[in-house]
């Protein structure tokens, strides 16, 4: 099973082409919010549990992504991930490492925000060395079912705290100096003329996730 996040009709329509190759392949539909993608995590997939608790894997990713994935690529990666004693299988890596990549993409900033945060939510020791585990963005991989509950607990758990917290929502709320922000995104979702830290922490939050709870990611 492969869920394609779509966050409007016009990518909704663009995720249906791709459901038309592959069949065991499905829309959701996202509402707007400042977690962009990741807010996927907190009703929807959840909703979604009873059809596929009990297979192999269940795969996740975003309209946009499938590009970058050839249908044989992801056909070759369920093979393997059947087979072989992964719990997770990125579908969108970067080859870089989680730090590294995230500074390049946000500045020096995006370390004390990452910590912070991390420390907000209750992770307050030895998890500097997730930094130099590789990355993977756009919420885009296979997982087996029990390691995707656990994410999706840990997710919801991480934008609770968020929202409830003034100390999380100030620093998050800073500029992420993303070089590709479109103007009027920025002003529809984050009501300012930047796009802020939110979805850039949250999209990576599932790599700690995995690594910090051990499970095999391949």
């Amino acid at each position: 099973s492969l869920y394609i996040i779509a966050h409007d009709i016009k990518s909704m329509n663009i995720a249906e082409k791709w459901c038309r190759c592959m069949p065991f392949a499905k829309v959701l539909l996202i509402p707007t919010t400042i977690f962009f993608e990741s807010i996927v995590y907190r009703d929807i997939l959840w909703k979604e549990r009873m059809k596929w608790k009990n297979l192999d894997f269940v795969g996740i990713t975003t309209y946009k992504s499938l590009k970058f994935i050839a249908i044989e690529k992801l056909k070759a990666y369920l093979e393997l991930g059947f087979y072989k004693p992964y719990d997770v299988v990125p579908l969108y890596g970067t080859g870089e490492l989680l730090m590294d990549q995230a500074i390049k993409g946000h500045t020096e900033e995006f370390r004390s925000i990452w910590y912070e945060t991390l420390n907000q939510l209750g992770y307050h020791k030895n998890v500097d060395f997730i930094d130099r585990k590789e990355v993977f963005l756009r919420n885009s991989y296979l997982a087996r079912p029990k390691a995707l509950e656990g994410l999706i607990s840990f997710m919801n758990r991480s934008i609770s705290t968020v929202s409830g917290s003034p100390r999380l929502q100030m620093i998050l709320s800073k500029d992420a100096h993303y070089q590709e922000a479109k103007k009027k995104v920025a002003e529809s979702v984050f009501h300012s003329d930047v796009y802020q830290f939110y979805p850039f922490v949250f999209e990576r939050l599932p790599v700690f996730y995995f690594h910090y709870y051990n499970l095999s990611v391949f």
